[in-house]
């Protein structure tokens, strides 16, 4: 672990080797994980930025987002308050991003969520960072933690020149008043209509305004939420690329007729059908929606047996045909490709989310059979993804996003278990993206990851979220649950979380020093469950460290390298902590002296600190020195510079004075 390997070529295309054998599987599997993904298996910081301009290109500015500006601009701080549905969030990020629009992503932070912490953590407040704290779910437990912590909060982002929104439920406002009194900015939604033709213009649909006074389109605009606006939309623009020549007036009606199927002519439809097999095979239909007839029959067959409906004793020829069934839910093999589908559009989705509301009692027996349908019907993968986007949908909108980290380990939890990472790193990204429930499935997945029996193949899906998803826009807490997976990869095997880990923490010097302090924390505590993987895992960091060494003169990265260096000397044998060593030295020899100095340094602190490991460490310098001889010359000082520094830790001899004043800043403020 303490190498430099890469054992995952992160990317749309980039394989993952997990170990001997199945490797093409493995290969075919990541690569339709990473296609799932889309632009987040590439480069987090760059979907996040890649959101905000997609945000701005369709944002309306609401009434009193001038206010919110002026106050995040002039007091580093506002907090968005309004009515739900009314754009508080896109407020928010908006005046975020307005300060530096291409700058570093705006990152979230959010309520402490592991014991002993502080409600808000300050080390997550980089220099003029951008940071969002979303308070519209939070409860009034979880607000009544942040009395007084938010004030302490404001007063570290003020002191390190940052910017931070804060979106606040109404309700808060008076809870919170003695933190938030003079920051807060009320808003009110935006005229729906513009918001319509914002989107319609983003999307490619040029209308003029007189074009948008139908009647019907705006009794749908009176009143709508910003995201049924958004939605509507969305409608529109299918309509518009399928027919770009039908219309207006036809787009929106088509657009409608999806929108506004709704419960009552749902339930309507299936109180009109005789028996339960033809509410299951409406179910099924709606389920598995653009399947070929066989796989729905076999669907059906396998929900019949999940709900335990008795089977039909008569010869199988003397039932109705499949054909004939289908025209009884209004359902039909249609077009070119003979796939099945409703009759009328839209209805899939309707028919789901009645089941799902009205049938409550067979949530568990739905799980169950879609779990059985991706892991046996052999379904392409397009087809596994359209049915994992229908269960996300109704987990989701029914409040159980716990449903998706169940149907997740069912998928990833027996062998041949990786060709199903895709639908299970699915299934975890709904959940993960959802507005309401995002914060929940960041948390039970922090629950999975502390799991010490999790199976290869979950592991590596909740590699890929953390890395891939949560990193988005919560990078500190990606490091957590990466951090967690890492310990428990063994040196046997491969190390998709390391590797990972590794990556993100490199690419933003705040989080490698988290990272350090998270490490060693609980060095002076003695022993603890992960401290040989802990050890493992920072002499696996010290390598990419050394490569820049000037970051660490600040007393982030210093104090952590120190313990961590004087307690993995100490504690294990120099077989585990050589090659490491050996890395350090090579890059203090490959630097002019004085950038080499705070590497020199950092070693001879761990061995002042650990007397007993001086002499080892210094005998090990040797060796390295002396191994190569075209390379001795370049490396006897090395090993003089590391001798000298070792005895001035020690109290031997004088400090050397510093070449400038300013040449090793030793404050935290100096930290990332």
């Amino acid at each position: 672990m303490s190498g430099d390997s890469h054992t995952w070529v992160a990317g749309a295309a980039g394989p993952i080797n997990t170990g001997s054998g199945h490797q093409y599987v493995i290969q075919v599997a990541m690569e339709e994980t990473f296609r799932r993904l889309g632009p987040r298996a590439r480069d987090p910081r760059a979907v996040a930025r890649g959101q905000l301009r997609h945000l701005r290109a369709r944002f309306v500015p609401p009434t009193g987002y001038a206010r919110a500006r002026r106050l995040l601009t002039e007091r580093s701080a506002v907090a968005v308050s309004g009515p739900v549905g009314g754009g508080r969030r896109a407020t928010a990020q908006m005046v975020l991003h307005e300060l530096a629009p291409d700058g570093d992503p705006v990152h979230e932070v959010d309520i402490g969520e592991e014991e002993n912490e502080t409600p808000l953590d300050a080390g997550a407040v980089g220099r003029r960072a951008r940071l969002l704290l979303d308070l519209s779910e939070s409860d009034t437990g979880q607000l009544l933690r942040l009395r007084g912590a938010l004030a302490d909060f404001l007063a570290v982002v003020e002191r390190r020149e940052a910017r931070l929104a804060v979106v606040v439920p109404e309700q808060a406002t008076a809870l919170l008043a003695a933190d938030l009194a003079a920051h807060v900015a009320r808003i009110d939604p935006p005229p729906t209509r513009a918001v319509l033709m914002r989107h319609l213009r983003q999307d490619g649909v040029r209308l003029t305004p007189e074009e948008l006074d139908l009647p019907e389109v705006a009794a749908e605009l009176a009143g709508a939420s910003l995201a049924r606006v958004a939605e509507l939309a969305r409608l529109v623009g299918e309509a518009h690329a399928a027919r770009p020549d039908a219309g207006f007036a036809a787009w929106s009606r088509e657009a409608l007729d999806r929108a506004t199927e709704d419960a009552a002519k749902t339930a309507a439809f299936l109180a009109g059908l005789p028996d339960g097999r033809r509410r299951a095979l409406a179910l099924t239909v709606a389920t598995l929606h653009g399947a070929r007839p066989e796989i729905v029959q076999r669907a059906l067959d396998l929900l019949s047996t999940q709900l335990r409906h008795g089977r039909d004793a008569r010869p199988r020829l003397d039932h109705a045909d499949l054909t004939a069934e289908l025209e009884k839910v209004r359902a039909k093999v249609s077009g070119p490709d003979g796939r099945v589908r409703f009759e009328q559009p839209g209805r899939e989705e309707a028919v789901l989310d009645h089941f799902w509301t009205y049938y409550a009692d067979l949530r568990g027996d739905v799980q169950a059979w879609v779990v059985r349908c991706v892991r046996i019907l052999g379904l392409p993968t397009g087809e596994r993804e359209r049915v994992v986007d229908r269960f996300a949908k109704r987990a989701l909108r029914g409040g159980e996003p716990e449903r998706l980290l169940t149907v997740a380990r069912a998928w990833t939890g027996t062998d041949p278990s990786q060709q199903l990472v895709p639908d299970a790193t699915q299934a975890l990204t709904a959940g993960l993206e959802h507005p309401r429930h995002g914060r929940a499935v960041r948390r039970l997945i922090l629950e999975e990851v502390r799991r010490a029996d999790l199976p290869k193949f979950q592991r590596l899906a909740l590699t890929v979220v953390c890395s891939r998803v949560i990193a988005v826009h919560h990078p500190d807490q990606a490091m957590v649950r990466l951090h967690h997976l890492a310990r428990r990869e063994t040196r046997d095997q491969r190390s998709p979380a390391w590797e990972e880990l590794r990556e993100l923490v490199m690419a933003e010097r705040r989080l490698a020093a988290r990272l350090l302090h998270r490490l060693t924390r609980h060095i002076p505590n003695g022993r603890h469950a992960h401290a040989d993987a802990d050890r493992r895992l920072l002499l696996g960091l010290t390598r990419p460290l050394a490569a820049h060494p000037a970051p660490l003169r600040a007393d982030a990265f210093r104090e952590p390298l120190v313990r961590g260096w004087a307690d993995a000397l100490e504690r294990l044998p120099r077989a585990e902590w050589d090659d490491a060593f050996r890395w350090w030295l090579t890059a203090v020899a490959g630097t002019a002296d004085r950038h080499g100095d705070p590497l020199v340094e950092i070693l001879a602190e761990a061995g002042a600190a650990s007397p007993r490991t001086a002499g080892p460490m210094y005998l090990a310098a040797r060796v390295w020195a002396h191994e190569d001889p075209a390379l001795r010359a370049a490396r006897l000082p090395v090993v003089d510079r590391l001798r000298r520094a070792l005895d001035t830790a020690q109290g031997l001899t004088p400090p050397t004075p510093p070449e400038a004043p300013h040449s090793r800043p030793r404050s935290t403020e100096n930290a990332p």
